[in-house]
């Protein structure tokens, strides 16, 4: 994100509004099959809801709530006090991590905001350890979820959220495999894998 991007969303952690997700990403997130000894990289965690249910899913994984912004990362904090998550302050296009050294990435309502959409799924495929698995989701579709963000008046007005199937595109030259895309009214959802051999 942008430094734009990163004063924004400090600007509105305070009064940020931790809405739950949806009882669909929740069904989703068993059949992603977070196992026990899993590190998992919740991406753009703002205030932890995504995080939340991820540490639900499976308490025995190491969840990461990743966020440029750091009053967001301290919302999160406050709001997921059982001790189960790790945090991180960091640019999704710049992690910091080892290479092939997580085993899920999971996108919650978050990839509009990443300011060089290509070079952050590059750095996701460089994370992720062969056979890992990558879940970009939100709660409508890219029509809908781009007219609501430019109705904002600030940085966010021109954050876009690309069509599903250019999405996979964008996966796919960034070296995943296996993308099944689901994009409804009510569900933009995309599944990826990073090949055993990769």
């Amino acid at each position: 994100m942008s430094q734009k991007h990163r004063s924004y969303f400090n600007h509105i952690a305070d009064g940020w509004r931790n809405n739950p997700p949806p009882t669909q990403f929740v069904d989703n997130l068993i059949e992603f099959d977070i196992r026990a000894n899993d590190v998992v990289l919740d991406v753009g965690c703002g205030a932890g809801c995504a995080t939340g249910q991820i540490v639900k899913a499976q308490p025995e994984a190491v969840t990461i709530a990743v966020d440029v912004s750091e009053k967001m990362l301290a919302a999160a904090k406050r709001n997921l006090d059982d001790g189960n998550a790790r945090f991180m302050c960091s640019d999704a296009c710049s992690l910091g991590l080892r290479s092939s050294s997580v085993q899920k990435i999971i996108c919650y309502s978050t990839f509009p905001h990443l300011k060089n959409q290509q070079a952050a799924l590059g750095e996701f495929f460089r994370i992720l350890a062969p056979g890992g698995k990558i879940l970009i989701y939100h709660n409508c579709c890219s029509r809908r979820l781009n007219t609501y963000h430019a109705q904002i008046n600030d940085i966010v007005a021109f954050d876009k959220l690309p069509k599903a199937e250019r999405l996979a595109d964008m996966l796919r030259q960034s070296g995943f495999e296996n993308i099944n895309v689901v994009e409804q009214p009510k569900l933009y959802h995309i599944l990826a894998l990073k090949g055993e051999n990769a």
